[in-house]
């Protein structure tokens, strides 16, 4: 277990956490400063409200044990910009925290004065294991209730950290040297040799990690916190190397696109951020000598910082059942859905979901689960305008932050919404996989049936079942419902044209003349 001593711990007692209270978290890393300010809200979430990073390179030009004065300029510079931000936030809710730089280097102090001069506080030095421990609280937080073997690797500028826990525990933790801004140093400052260094570089990281001290074993579900991380992963899919995550594969030919020269990182590629250029290699090199040590099939980015593990900590944040559903009914809390409806509107989908599933070949948990949210998030686009919410709603699910949904989750449940009335966006369905496009278009099917069948926003259950003793299934209602329903007796004669045109076989019910 791991030595460190919580946040929590070593501070005084906080005043009470009342809604619309800022809180703070400034994270002086050896790469970038980062800091972030959330938000209480009354529901007792923490909504972030600003996040502003500055590429300081803290650890560029270190030598002798002592930071370069470029970079204390540079540091200095950044913390009078961050310090105009945090002068309207309390001292007791701002935490500042110094990573591998700063615990590397013997002239700290001229970092660290300026800081309390121009911050009012004080900026505390963590351990590299402590580090590790914030960060795997941060990922244990976000991601969905689970006792799965978990490892969590956070590459900085001067360090790389690694977590193995099972659920919300942290089993161990450790920390090495190495990081993107010291490989940078060591071996692709110059441009033109980065193909000839790379495989030097990638070794000598690996060289390191074979001393780690963890027992990292086959199988571990294994993610990447960092900005390393992300950027890869965001080339990877970018250039079409990946769909998902960083796999093996996939790494190796970016590798060899890079080394080749068929691609030329300092120019840019699709999918890199301009600020990440020069160290782009390195963290390459870094991720390659990872696969090559501890032979794990894939390394998955989660939306997780160091920033996010101090809240938890520091706030004592409680552990949540289910963190997906409790993202969800945040949302329709923020924006004000209306909840009745939205819960019958997702009784009715779950069951013609279980009528259907098992024919259209969607009865998985994930794919329930996740019909279950569009259907009491498809009415949460009418916090901006009634036209169009649909596409409203899409876009919210698609740019707002969901803890623990991964991007394929969001982006699913975002088309989902999306498609839930008027034309179905057939165009949406062309960029994803086969399976996976046909399981959200029978999805969808489900959820748009759910949403005619509920028109008159009642406090009535539909009776809706389903019969799948012919070839194609049919709906059944009770004699009489559709003459009492005249809306959606309508509506169901005009979506059974639309379920013929994309050719999803299931006969709706229909209002015989009288």
């Amino acid at each position: 277990m791991s030595d460190a001593t919580a946040i929590s711990g070593r501070l005084p007692e906080l005043p009470p956490l009342l809604p619309g209270r800022r809180i703070a978290v400034l994270d002086l890393g050896s790469n970038s400063f980062h800091l972030q300010i959330v938000v209480a809200s009354t529901g007792g979430e923490l909504l972030a409200v600003e996040r502003i990073k500055d590429k300081v390179q803290l650890l560029a030009g270190f030598a002798d044990g002592a930071l370069a004065g470029d970079s204390i300029a540079r540091a200095h510079h950044s913390l009078a910009r961050l310090g105009q931000r945090l002068g309207s936030i309390e001292a007791p809710w701002i935490f500042a925290i110094g990573t591998s730089a700063l615990r590397q280097s013997n002239n700290v102090e001229l970092v660290l004065d300026r800081a309390r001069n121009l911050l009012g506080v004080e900026v505390e030095v963590i351990s590299g294991k402590e580090e590790a421990r914030l960060i795997y609280a941060g990922v244990a937080h976000h991601l969905p209730a689970s006792q799965e073997r978990r490892g969590v690797i956070d590459i900085g500028g001067g360090s790389t950290e690694f977590a193995l826990g099972r659920g919300y525990e942290l089993i161990e933790s450790d920390s090495i040297e190495v990081g993107c801004v010291g490989l940078t140093d060591a071996y692709f400052r110059q441009p033109d040799l980065i193909a000839a260094r790379f495989a030097e570089a990638r070794e000598a990281a690996a060289s390191r990690f074979r001393h780690i001290g963890l027992s990292i074993e086959p199988g571990l579900a294994v993610y990447g916190t960092s900005g390393t991380v992300e950027s890869i992963q965001s080339v990877l899919l970018a250039n079409g190397f990946s769909r998902t995550c960083i796999t093996r594969d996939a790494l190796e030919l970016l590798i060899a696109a890079i080394c080749e020269g068929r691609t030329l990182v300092d120019m840019g590629m699709p999918g890199l951020q301009p600020e990440r250029v020069d160290i782009f290699p390195a963290g390459v090199a870094i991720v390659g000598a990872l696969f090559d040590v501890f032979e794990f099939d894939e390394l998955a980015y989660l939306p997780v910082s160091l920033q996010d593990g101090v809240l938890v900590d520091a706030l004592k944040i409680p552990h949540e059942a289910d963190v997906q559903e409790s993202a969800v009914r945040s949302l329709m809390k923020r924006f004000r859905v209306e909840t009745g409806h939205a819960e019958r509107v997702q009784a009715t989908a779950l069951r013609l979901h279980d009528g259907l599933a098992a024919g259209w070949q969607i009865d998985t948990d994930e794919l329930r689960r996740l019909l279950g949210w569009a259907a009491l998030l498809c009415e949460i686009g009418l916090s901006i305008g009634v036209r169009g919410y649909h596409r409203h709603g899409g876009y919210i699910i698609g740019n707002t932050e969901l803890r623990g949904f991964s991007r394929d989750q969001k982006r699913a449940l975002a088309l989902l919404v999306r498609s839930h009335r008027r034309r179905l966006p057939s165009l949406a369905f062309v960029d994803l996989p086969v399976a996976e496009a046909q399981h959200l278009r029978y999805l969808s099917v489900v959820l748009r049936l759910a949403v005619i069948l509920n028109r008159s926003h009642a406090d009535e259950s539909v009776p809706v079942s389903v019969d799948t003793s012919a070839q194609v299934p049919r709906l059944v209602l009770p004699g009489g419902w559709l003459s009492e329903h005249a809306l959606s007796a309508s509506e169901l004669q005009i979506e059974q044209s639309v379920l013929n045109d994309v050719g999803v076989e299931v006969e709706l019910p229909r209002l015989q003349p009288s």
